[in-house]
């Protein structure tokens, strides 16, 4: 599911990615670990995907992650995660 996931979104087949995060919601148990192997995605673009879907499936359970995002090499990845949790941005 992860590599489907991430291939949707280097791709830009946005009705795919829906489709997946669909399926993410039926199944937050699984969520949470394909978000974690998603977290740690090479593209930039997969990781700063991940906190914004967390929070919204996983709610107060995927903190722990977005936090870890917030810490992310990437500007972009960063910022996604601190947004995600409601943070101003500085």
């Amino acid at each position: 599911r992860a590599d489907t996931i991430a291939a949707a979104l280097e791709s830009g087949a946005d009705e795919d990615v829906e489709r997946e995060t669909e399926t993410l919601r039926r199944e937050p148990g699984r969520a949470a670990l394909v978000l974690d192997e998603l977290s740690r995605h090479e593209n930039a673009r997969v990781r700063a995907w991940v906190p914004t879907v967390a929070a919204d499936i996983l709610g107060d359970r995927g903190a722990r992650l977005i936090l870890s995002l917030t810490r992310d090499r990437d500007p972009g990845v960063r910022d996604a995660a601190v947004e995600a949790l409601h943070l101003p941005l500085s």
